[in-house]
């Protein structure tokens, strides 16, 4: 399993810049993720479960690898900045840039109320676009 993680120091900021900066070396290497776990309260509070291919420079393998993104910035359950950090990764995840325009309009508003009123939360991304999974 290949695991990222940031410094874990806990800025909201700092960890949307880490992935911003990590997602293109997981598109090269054909990321699809699985699953989010959110939680209010622990230190790591995103965990992102997704597959890569094992060799980058194999297009079109079957041969993969399970791997997580920890982040202790962003997570769920109220109207504050470590929420608005989890939308504005779900939007880059859906291609979004976050720095221009109206990045909120790339992730559904359930989705965005899910992700700021629920303390515990699980969104799937096996059917293509990610929903909520409430506790």
């Amino acid at each position: 399993m290949k695991v990222f993680h940031d410094d874990g120091e806990g800025s909201t900021d700092k960890s949307v810049e880490f992935f911003e900066k990590l997602l293109p070396e997981l598109r090269e290497r054909g990321f699809s993720p699985i699953e989010l776990s959110l939680d209010f309260g622990r230190l790591y509070s995103f965990e992102l479960l997704g597959v890569l291919r094992r060799d980058p420079a194999t297009a079109g393998t079957l041969d993969t690898e399970v791997c997580v993104v920890l982040l202790t910035g962003v997570n769920c359950g109220y109207g504050g900045t470590g929420p608005d950090g989890t939308v504005r990764i779900l939007a880059l995840l859906n291609g979004a840039d976050i720095h221009h325009g109206q990045y909120l309009t790339k992730v559904d508003r359930d989705l965005q109320e899910a992700v700021r009123s629920e303390r515990h939360l699980r969104i799937d991304f096996r059917k293509g676009m990610p929903a909520a999974i409430l506790s």
